[in-house]
Order: structure tokens, then sequence, then C-alpha cells
């Protein structure tokens, strides 16, 4: 076994998020009267990589910004709150077999997520009955309300730096990074970091034009350690 450090992403890498997110937007559609949309066609376009940005404008039939923007924030704030975990999310069905397996064979495990509230975090996780497997559990919320591809990938740069400056591994080759997006995956590689994309609920992460290492479940991440 050659990886010492192994760096979690949480939602859609450990947890099953399909309805968590179809709810986060009959949030929008509810909270703002807007044109009720079957189940299937918000999956459909989940399926086939569409972006929230792309769903939320599609669910406004408009492409204006101010608008967008506070759609956008309405549905963080539903994704944020402890409930749309408790109420809508479930671990995939080997996560809590792979983590005691990797802790087993003497790995450091650390998990990281993008998230305002660090403390509401540690709450979910420990819902989960989790949280004992982590070294680390590291947050940091977006440096803007714009929830970009480029914003998502700066603050995942820096959730790594910062369980990089407090597990102290020598070589690089020693850590892997596991997560469902590009915006997970790239900024290890910018780090110098191995990673592996895992299939999401709605399929793997066709945004960016970049080759990468892939899984579907989770138990397969022992091809990488």
């Amino acid at each position: 076994m050659n990886k010492k450090l192994i760096i979690f992403d949480f939602d859609d890498t450990l947890t099953d998020n399909s309805q968590r997110d179809f709810q986060s937007f009959q949030h929008i559609i509810e909270k703002f009267n807007l044109k009720t949309r079957n189940k299937n066609e918000i999956y459909n376009w989940r399926e086939n990589s569409m972006t929230s940005e792309f769903i939320i404008k599609k669910l406004m039939n408009s492409n204006e910004e101010q608008s967008y923007q506070k759609y956008s924030q309405e549905r963080l704030f539903f994704l944020e709150k402890n409930s749309s975990y408790t109420n809508y999310v479930k671990l995939k069905s080997c996560t809590l077999e792979i983590l005691k397996k990797l802790k087993n064979d003497k790995c450091i495990l650390a998990l990281n997520s993008i998230q305002s509230n660090h403390n509401n975090f540690l709450e979910i996780v420990e819902n989960f009955k989790i949280k004992s497997y982590f070294h680390e559990i590291v947050t940091d919320k977006l440096t803007s309300s714009y929830n970009s591809y480029q914003n998502r990938y700066n603050t995942k740069k820096r959730l790594y730096e910062k369980i990089l400056k407090k597990i102290k591994i020598d070589k690089p080759e020693e850590i892997l990074v596991i997560g469902n997006l590009f915006s997970d995956i790239l900024p290890a590689n910018t780090l110098g970091i191995e990673s592996v994309m895992i299939k999401g609920s709605f399929g793997f992460d066709n945004s960016q034009n970049h080759s990468y290492n892939q899984i579907s479940k989770l138990e397969e991440i022992y091809k990488f350690i």
C-alpha cells in the first residue's frame, strides 16, 4: 500500500445526494412560484451533465443575472441546512465498510467539504456516524456568492492546502484525493497529488475536457492505493 493519506470529498462521494439535489430545485420552484417541473426532467438534465446554473436558469425561463444570483443563493441556503442532509441524503452502501477497512490498514483519512458553517458540518458527519474515521475534517466557504467552477476550484485548493499543513506527508505520491467533480480533482493535480473521480449520483462530471482516473464504486479505490 503506497498511499498514506487519503482525502475524501463528502457530497456525492461518500453519499448519495440525488434526492437532496432534486429537492433543492423543488425548493426554488416553490419559493418563487415557478412553473412545476417533472422530477424526471430535472434528473435527465443532471444525467446529461447540466450544471446547477443551467437548471436554475431553465426554471427561471430567463438568463437575467441578478435573478439568477438570488435563486442560486436560496438554493445554497437550502443545501446547507442540516435538514437537507437528514431528510434527503444517505451514505453509499459501502461507505462505512471502506472507511473501516482503510483505517484498519493504517491509512490517514481526511474529509473536506465546501460549507459556510464548520460546526454544522461536523454535526452532519456525526449524524452519519463516520466522524471517528477521520484524522482531519476541514471546511471552507466559497469566496463569492457565484457558485462557479473556478470559485469551487479555488476553494478546494485552499482546503487541500489546509489539510497538508495539518498532516505532514513527505511525498506527494503518498497522497490520494477522491471526489466526484473536476473541481475536486484538478486542484489536487495542481498540487502534485494523484486524484480519482468517483461516479456521482448522476454519472461522471463531463464539464471539463481533461483526462482523469475514474471509479464507478467506492470499493474500486483500492486500485489506486
